[in-house]
């Protein structure tokens, strides 16, 4: 268990009589980049919803965070912003960036969960307040460093391209010092240079920040260049799990993207 970061074990999520999440089990290895992938409608942000405290499961549900060097918590009972505080941090489908705003008044929200000066000492500015003001400024300047942000850190995140606020919104969740990571879908709509850069930026990302990955993602050329462990969901359920190479030759993947009879027929 020491190489695990994270564990579920039959997390399942119903809306009234559909099970969006049926009894799914994984395992995501510390220091890997694990991929989630499936049709639409197979589950994937629902699961991710589950393990980070936005959706409640149901009773015999288990989701267990294994921090460095500190005692497992179970996840479940915990609000969004309490697991963020345990380590585990994550991005939506949708930008949550504030767009009057300038890129690094952004980043700095992801510093929250660091934030531990009373009102009196932040008002007074005291010597403590100026330590931790210092010290998350320094992280955000790393952050700017890493995502090649630095030409663009005063300017408005409403300005500018697509491409980069995508990569602002990442900025954001590093800000957070993470150990565990939950990207969900943050490639989406990007261009294929603009991919290309992201993808180098998670890389790096995890290289110098020593995080581990869990990713959602609907571009198999992606999922299949970059995650060490692939699982696959389809209707709520798991239908396969291991390496990118085992998935592309399991036909239960193939089916759930191309279509029984496409499957059959070899096309």
């Amino acid at each position: 268990m020491s190489d695990v970061i994270l564990s579920f074990d039959e997390v399942t999520v119903q809306f009234g009589g559909v099970r969006a999440c049926d009894a799914i089990s994984g395992q995501v290895e510390r220091g890997s980049l694990f991929a989630l992938i499936g049709p639409n409608g197979a589950g994937k942000t629902t699961l991710v919803n589950a393990i980070s405290g936005v959706y409640k499961p149901l009773a015999g549900s288990r989701v267990d965070f294994h921090p460095d060097g500190k005692a497992t918590e179970n996840l479940l009972g915990y609000r969004p912003y309490q697991i963020s505080r345990l380590g585990v941090a994550r991005t939506f489908q949708n930008l949550g960036l504030f767009m009057g705003e300038n890129v690094l008044t952004n980043l700095l929200m992801g510093r929250y969960v660091h934030e531990h000066t009373r009102l009196m000492e932040g008002g007074l500015f005291t010597r403590r307040a100026v330590k931790r003001e210092l010290a998350a400024r320094a992280a955000i300047e790393r952050v700017v460093d890493l995502l090649d942000l630095r030409e663009v850190r005063r300017e408005p995140v409403g300005d500018l391209p697509y491409g980069v606020q995508k990569r602002i919104e990442f900025g954001r969740v590093l800000a957070m010092e993470p150990e565990l990571l939950m990207l969900d879908e943050p490639m989406a709509g990007m261009s294929v240079d603009e991919k290309q850069a992201m993808i180098r930026y998670i890389y790096a990302a995890q290289a110098e920040l020593d995080m581990t990955v869990f990713l959602i993602e609907h571009d198999m050329g992606v999922v299949m260049s970059i995650a060490d462990h692939v699982m696959v969901l389809d209707f709520g359920q798991k239908i396969a799990e291991g390496t990118p190479a085992a998935m592309q030759q399991d036909k239960r993947v193939v089916a759930a993207y191309l279509g029984t009879e496409l499957a059959a027929d070899g096309r």
